[in-house]
């Protein structure tokens, strides 16, 4: 949990009259530590956090004056220093987000500390202090690599937020999903799957859309300029967490969103084949719309956690070329 969001934590819930109130001794904190191996990681789970909460335990905290807690904070850091507390930094850290304006794709940086100056590189090069400062969204129109991090007084403070882009011809397109994803897995809805940004088939919270029990149709407007013989998607594969690959994946035409032409389908032992990568090459089109369907496995299979039960589907970046 973000610091900000620590330091608003109200433990007396509005539900509660004033004699319910009464009954709230005080927050606490829990550290759960099944993934954590050794006491390094605690501290820097802990801290700053617990600074957060303890104005919140004493009553003092006040979410409207979060900046002059920050500064606080920041100031603490040296004694964290001192006591050689392997603290979270995340304070200086950026946060990058994916924006659609007039037509075009932007990456949008921000951080807690909100009067740092960002400095960022858009060739794959690390920042330093002569790097452009962020002013605005940064347009991606192109395949980049964008690399930004917080300066003070010309010195890099926290770490390098790194973004890989790649653009292909459905990049930023409008697109529309038959069904929607499960709440869980949303990502930044149906645009996720033309950001140009390919998401991490080991960690599926973050880039992917996630679907129980419904199959992935999506609908693409290309354009009247569209060109196109290629389409490639991913899939995941984590038969623990009730994740299958598709049973098909079939790719359509329309020269009005109407009336579709299948153009393409590969079916499971293509699937099985592609490592998680599906690509599907037809005959050069010109339809300005595209549709790929991915059919979920209808059932986990017989001998697998979940037998019977409504199979999951994880679908990220449709690349058409």
């Amino acid at each position: 949990m973000r610091l900000d969001k620590v330091y608003s934590f109200n433990p007396i819930p509005k539900e509660l009259n004033a004699t319910e109130a009464k009954h709230i001794l005080g927050p606490q904190a829990n550290m759960w530590t099944e993934y954590i191996t050794d006491f390094k990681h605690v501290e820097y789970m802990l801290f700053p956090r617990l600074l957060a909460l303890s104005e919140v335990a004493w009553g003092t905290s006040d979410p409207a004056a979060y900046k002059s807690f920050e500064q606080r904070v920041i100031h603490e850091f040296a004694y964290l220093d001192k006591m050689n507390i392997n603290y979270s930094k995340a304070i200086f850290e950026l946060n990058g987000h994916i924006v659609s304006k007039e037509g075009k794709m932007y990456y949008e940086l921000s951080t807690i500390k909100q009067d740092g100056t960002i400095r960022y590189t858009n060739d794959g090069s690390a920042p330093n202090a002569q790097s452009p400062v962020y002013q605005g969204p940064i347009l991606v129109d192109k395949t980049m690599t964008i690399l930004a991090a917080s300066f003070a007084n010309d010195r890099m403070i926290g770490s390098v937020l790194k973004q890989d882009f790649v653009i292909s011809q459905s990049t930023g397109k409008a697109i529309q999903l038959q069904h929607e994803p499960n709440e869980a897995y949303l990502a930044n809805g149906a645009a996720t799957l033309v950001d140009g940004v390919y998401g991490n088939k080991q960690y599926f919270k973050k880039n992917w859309l996630g679907f129980n029990g419904e199959d992935l149709v999506a609908t693409i407007d290309m354009g009247s300029a569209a060109s196109y013989s290629n389409v490639e998607l991913n899939v995941v594969d984590q038969n623990a967490s009730w994740i299958f690959y598709p049973q098909a994946v079939k790719v359509y035409v329309s020269n009005d969103n109407q009336n579709f032409s299948l153009i393409k389908e590969v079916g499971k032992e293509a699937i099985a084949a592609s490592k998680g990568t599906i690509k599907l090459t037809f005959e050069k089109q010109k339809a300005p719309f595209i549709k790929v369907e991915v059919q979920h496995l209808n059932q986990i299979p017989v001998g697998h956690a979940g037998a019977g039960l409504p199979a999951w589907l994880f679908v990220d970046e449709l690349t058409v070329y």
